[in-house]
């Protein structure tokens, strides 16, 4: 998608939004806007599958700016009662968690390789003065992993653990520092701690089903080691991607192993979302080669193109 500026930017969106609108309350355009969508998913260049869903693009247009000038447009109301929520719980910080939640959300929002080491020494300082807290020690775990000591996070792990042995993400930061050690190893002892790693994953995932990050580490560390990875982690990777579709990197990696597994089908599908993300960038013109690769019959058994790694300095891990 071509940068605009900030108002084409703006009226971009708010025309995709009337456009939007229109579609699903305008009588006489059921259905266009699944058909537009399902044509895309199926390959069709957007373009194309505009002009079949829609008809006459000019026309639509015309009745887009009719429909902008209406004095009243139409609405659903949606009432409280029909909401299911869940139960919300709520608890205070404790001063330790209130000293290092500022330093948490930096860590979380990302860091590279100038900052992740300073941020680290912070977060040392907060753990000295609240030692064993769980917040502070599962902050703490990530911060050395992050900064490239894999030791001192298992073990700010193991103390969240004691804190809370329900604690998954104490869970995989502790595996994800056996991991990072295992790297290092040779022969079996590499392949002994990668075990031990996945086996601390399979936990985390039995407490928490839905958690995507145990899944995709489980995966994950069959790449690492750089063994085959089995069907169980195949199918972790593609139900994290499932979990967390907003997650491009993983999508990606999911798109991947589909190519490498011959199932372009499944592929094809992975990739559409982000190939025509408008923010898609990068990411976004590889799905698309790929798209085309499939649909011209080339059997891609790879991603059209490198796939840049996640970019630190935009705070990714």
């Amino acid at each position: 998608m071509p940068k605009a500026g900030t108002e084409q930017h703006e009226s971009l969106y708010a025309r995709g939004w009337l456009l939007t609108h229109y579609l699903t309350f305008e009588p006489s355009r059921q259905g266009q806007l699944q058909k537009y969508l399902d044509g895309i998913a199926n390959g069709i260049e957007p373009l194309q599958s505009a002009r079949a869903a829609f008809g006459d693009l000019k026309q639509l247009d015309r009745e887009l700016d009719k429909y902008m000038d209406r004095p009243k447009i139409k609405l659903i109301t949606v009432s409280a009662a029909a909401l299911k929520i869940g139960p919300i719980d709520v608890e205070p910080l404790t001063p330790g968690g209130a000293a290092v939640i500022p330093l948490r959300i930096q860590s979380k929002r990302g860091v590279n390789r100038e900052t992740a080491e300073p941020l680290a020494v912070q977060v040392r300082a907060v753990e000295a003065r609240f030692p064993g807290d769980e917040l502070v020690e599962r902050t703490l775990a990530e911060a050395e992993l992050d900064s490239g000591h894999p030791d001192a996070a298992e073990a700010a792990a193991d103390r969240a653990l004691k804190a809370n042995p329900q604690s998954t993400e104490a869970m995989i930061y502790k595996g994800r520092a056996i991991a990072a050690r295992a790297q290092k190893l040779e022969a079996s002892a590499r392949h002994t701690g990668f075990e031990q790693a996945r086996r601390l994953f399979i936990a985390a995932n039995k407490l928490d089903t839905e958690d995507p990050e145990p899944l995709m580490m489980f995966y994950g560390t069959f790449m690492m080691e750089g063994i085959t990875p089995t069907p169980n982690a195949i199918a972790a990777l593609h139900y994290a991607s499932d979990l967390a579709p907003q997650d491009k990197i993983l999508r990606m990696s999911s798109a991947a192993r589909y190519l490498a597994d011959g199932q372009l089908k499944e592929a094809k599908r992975a990739l559409t979302p982000i190939a025509y993300d408008p923010h898609g960038d990068d990411l976004a013109s590889v799905a698309r080669a790929t798209i085309q690769k499939i649909n011209a019959g080339e059997a891609p058994t790879k991603l059209a193109g490198a796939v840049a790694e996640p970019d630190t300095d935009k705070g990714q891990h």
